[in-house]
């Protein structure tokens, strides 16, 4: 004989996931072994969504980090990636970089070209690829085009690809009293990337 214990909460999460809750009395019934046997597996495998649903309840209910912790972790994460950048710095990829450089100036000279920005412009400060990430620091006109930078390089780019296909963590985004936009930004290395095609003639502003 097996004996099915279920929760009052356990059943309701059960039902909305529309599975059957099995009773005890409908195994006792049961005169098949074979039928018993396949019983037992249900159950087992219906402990384990109850369990899962649980858990994912759990999670929902747990409070989301504070602003502080927030901050604290993408710091730590910046300290970390610029530790592999001074581990790095006799590593230099010349070729990864001259290959990275050039997407993130298109996708930059896109960004402009779509937020209007009336003569300002983006620009690369600091690019350069090392044997394992690449780390960047960028300048734009506007939060405007500060997103559409990020849209075009890691986002939407042209014809629906990211420029740059790559990881990227962006750990810092200072902004001026003028409104402008300055970021720190770490990426992955771009591998195997085609040269790319010449620019379009007109970029649709957004």
């Amino acid at each position: 004989m097996v004996t099915i214990g279920m929760r009052s909460k356990g059943r309701a999460a059960l039902c909305t996931l529309g599975l059957t809750i099995l009773s005890a009395s409908a195994i006792n019934g049961c005169t098949s072994s074979a039928q018993v046997s396949e019983l037992k597996k249900q159950v087992a495998s219906l402990q384990g969504k109850l369990a899962a649903v649980e858990q994912g309840q759990h999670r929902r209910d747990a409070k989301p980090p504070s602003q502080e912790d927030q901050l604290k972790l993408v710091k730590e994460r910046e300290l970390a990636l610029q530790s592999r950048v001074d581990k790095e710095r006799a590593s230099e990829n010349k070729q990864t970089t001259q290959v990275g450089r050039e997407r993130l100036e298109r996708a930059l000279r896109i960004a402009d070209e779509r937020a209007r920005s009336r003569g300002a412009s983006g620009s690369l400060a600091q690019f350069t690829c090392y044997a394992t990430l690449c780390r960047a620091e960028t300048s734009h006109p506007s939060d405007k085009a500060y997103d559409l930078f990020v849209d075009a390089a890691f986002g939407s780019g042209e014809a629906g690809e990211p420029l740059y296909p790559a990881w990227v963590t962006i750990p810092r985004v200072q902004g001026t009293s003028t409104g402008t936009r300055t970021a720190l930004l770490y990426l992955g290395v771009p591998k195997n990337l085609p040269p790319l095609a010449p620019p379009p003639k007109d970029v649709k502003p957004r």
